[in-house]
């Protein structure tokens, strides 16, 4: 067998024991090996799909021969029968030939033999490996089985844990608490429970050595220190045990400054102060603070229901994960403006700095005092301002006031993403444009609001796009620079079903605004709708990051830990949802699929009942269908499935009959769909492969996936 080690340094050796060296010295061609042992679901792959991931910038022709000549090599390297063909279009690597320490690694977990599993990961799949002129989707890939197989480590060891604290085996547990946080960060409430076993056990020093291990992770991970929450819970552990044998824990290590802030709404003060000119310059400075690639910037969603609030600085730091606040007021003098601020360090609920600025009140003095601001902010957390930041442009945003608190006031409508809130969104961005009718951003939140209104299923397509496409267009004509422009021109070019070009556009749009959770938000929601569940995830995590209170960001991370097969994450993220914006009903929706997937069927049916999903489609009647099968109610399920027939529902007539085991009506309904909508092509790439598992190899099956992503425009 040929030995593949690629867990830590990549090493392969021939059944000999040579040491094959080519491989390593050639980074793509180890890259291409890699992606065929590993990409799942196992099997052929299509040329044609492999050349973007690895050529993106070649020609078809060009790429074709880079391809051929790499597995050239292999043949050559490893034997003729080390790659399979089927037809002239797909390739796999004969894993008959390979062994492969990842695969190794996978069985010895599935059997529950955590130490030698934990053998093999001698670190990060392929660490240190770099690979020139791949594509983004391919470093997408191969991050995220990185993070795949350290988070797999990480549930087993943590799991063995659990079981050591039960059988009071302390030495043990010491060792693989280590190995623990040496794969990933555990829980704050797993470290409490580890030291607090010890401790208990009597082993003192084993518990002030983990605790300690964990604050200067955490503050390297994180670069601040463990929640207040944490640290109160170990203090009463220090309290109550450590303190009968003379001994205590030692401080935490000191913390480094972490650039993660959040700007609360500001107060309008002073009789002729208005809310809206308030919330306007709040939402400017979110937005320049937001265009700095060295600063994480809570959304504005996010901050808003901290408004008046009660908590203290340490308590929202602990809410949101930040270091900083931004707080202020507004007040209007007559023809003048005074706008106050303060910078807080909210950890240890400290002022840093204060300031006044006063202004003839004029939307260019306006937007100086934003300039100001954020020069300050960037000053004082030495925020090194990139290449793109440096050169964003500087003029102010709109040449009329009352054009610019209208277009404000809008975009706190169209956040909300209800139906109501869209269409007053829309009201409003009118009303700015009749006041000025060059305003870029009117016309983008214009385009925006559109675009999502059809797309929630509120408005037919026809009765909206030509408007939008006509909005976009002037908001590029007017000010192509903008990250919010490319973001709009992103949306426009998926609802043309463009969906690469779309997710191009929106890449830019962060590139230009690093903390532009929308635009990743919107890049996760596609890619999941493509089929690119890593990507998905990835880009989600990012949007919730930014704004962690957005039901929107929030309900694609459920959505992407669905894609991903992590069902209990995403009923966490789904009920998680449920409490920030109760009336979101795709939460619901995304916790019943979870559900589903995990046995809770009777739980998942009591949600479906009378759950509508505008975007969804026929979605919670295909579910309920399936949990009907699931549970033996052939009657109910028999019903739903004549339904989906009469009612021309392809898909769900396809997955009904999956379910009967009739494979050929499957694919011949599945043939018949001519337009894949949202839930369709989120069900055929991603929520259900152990349903589809028989179709995988069938070659009608993956031309029909194929007619599915080139509908999208992939």
């Amino acid at each position: 067998m040929i030995q593949v080690n690629i867990l830590g340094p990549a090493e392969i050796r021939k059944p000999d024991g040579e040491l094959e060296q080519s491989f390593l010295t050639g980074p793509k061609r180890l890259a291409l090996l890699v992606y065929l042992l590993l990409k799942r679901p196992f099997g052929f792959h299509r040329r044609d799909s492999l050349l973007p991931l690895f050529w993106p910038d070649m020609g078809q022709k060009n790429a074709r021969n880079s391809l051929s000549n790499i597995l050239y090599h292999i043949r050559k390297t490893f034997g003729n029968d080390s790659v399979l063909n089927r037809g002239g279009e797909e390739i796999q690597i004969n894993s008959d030939l390979f062994d492969c320490d990842v695969n190794i690694f996978e069985d010895y977990l599935k059997e529950n033999r955590i130490d030698l599993a934990l053998d093999l990961y001698r670190g990060d799949l392929l660490k240190g490996f770099y690979v020139s002129q791949t594509s983004a989707e391919f470093e997408f890939w191969l991050e995220n089985e990185r993070q795949r197989l350290k988070d797999k480590a990480g549930r087993f060891v943590s799991k063995h844990i659990k079981e050591l604290i039960t059988t009071g085996n302390s030495t043990a547990l010491e060792v693989y608490t280590q190995r623990s946080m040496e794969l990933n960060l555990p829980e704050e409430v797993d470290c409490l429970e580890w030291v607090d076993t010890l401790v208990a056990q009597g082993e003192n020093q084993m518990a002030q050595n983990i605790y300690r291990e964990f604050c200067q992770k955490y503050i390297a991970e994180f670069e601040e220190e463990p929640s207040a929450e944490f640290m109160q819970k170990i203090k009463e552990i220090r309290n109550n045990k450590l303190s009968r044998n003379g001994e205590i824990f030692g401080e935490v290590p000191s913390k480094r400054t972490g650039n993660r802030i959040a700007v609360l709404p500001f107060d309008s003060c002073g009789q002729e102060s208005t809310p809206t000119l308030t919330e306007a310059i709040h939402s400017d400075i979110l937005t320049k603070l937001s265009g700095l690639s060295g600063l994480h910037v809570i959304s504005r969603t996010s901050v808003l229901g901290y408004r008046g609030t009660n908590h203290t600085a340490p308590e929202i730091a602990s809410r949101l994960n930040i270091n900083w606040i931004l707080t202020g007021e507004v007040i209007e003098m007559g023809s003048n403006i005074k706008v106050n601020v303060r910078l807080i360090n909210a950890r240890e609920d400290h002022q840093i700095w204060s300031e006044s600025y006063i202004r003839q009140l004029n939307v260019d003095n306006i937007f100086k005092i934003q300039s100001e601001i954020t020069h300050r902010i960037t000053n004082s957390l030495r925020v090194k301002l990139d290449p793109v930041t440096k050169q964003n442009k500087i003029n102010a945003p709109a040449e009329n006031l009352e054009s610019y608190c209208l277009c404000a006031q809008a975009r706190w409508y169209f956040d909300q993403r209800t139906e109501t809130g869209i269409r007053k969104a829309i009201g409003l961005f009118r009303k700015a444009l009749k006041e000025d009718n060059n305003y870029a951003l009117a016309w983008v939140g214009l385009a925006d609001s559109l675009i999502l209104l059809q797309d929630y299923g509120y408005l037919p397509h026809d009765e909206v796009i030509q408007e939008a496409e006509m909005a976009s267009r002037r908001a590029y004509e007017l000010d192509p620079e903008l990250a919010e422009t490319h973001a709009t021109l992103g949306l426009l070019l998926a609802d043309k079903r463009e969906v690469s070009k779309a997710i191009m556009e929106l890449n830019e749009a962060t590139k230009r605004r690093p903390s532009y959770s929308d635009a990743f938000n919107w890049i996760g929601w596609f890619s999941n709708v493509t089929g690119d569940s890593n990507k998905a995830l990835l880009n989600s995590r990012k949007a919730v990051e930014l704004n962690p209170l957005s039901p929107e960001a929030v309900s694609n991370l459920s959505l992407s830990y669905l894609s991903n097969g992590d069902y209990d994450a995403a009923i966490r993220q789904a009920q998680q949802i449920q409490v920030i914006n109760p009336d979101w009903t795709t939460s619901y929706f995304y916790e019943a699929l979870g559900l589903y997937h995990t046995g809770k069927l009777d739980e998942a049916e009591v949600i479906l009942k009378d759950l509508v999903v505008d975007w969804a489609g026929n979605a919670v009647d295909n579910l309920l269908a399936m949990i009907w099968h699931k549970k033996g109610n052939n009657r109910k399920f028999e019903k739903m499935h004549k339904e989906f027939q009469e009612q021309n529902d392809h898909f769900g007539s396809a997955l009904g009959y999956c379910l009967l085991k009739d494979l050929d009506k499957t694919l011949l309904e599945m043939q018949k769909i001519t337009k894949w909508n949202y839930w369709n092509s989120l069900a055929l790439f991603n929520l259900f492969k152990n349903e589809f598992m028989g179709l995988e190899e069938k070659s009608e099956f993956i031309e029909i996936k194929e007619k599915a992503k080139r509908s999208w425009g992939v």
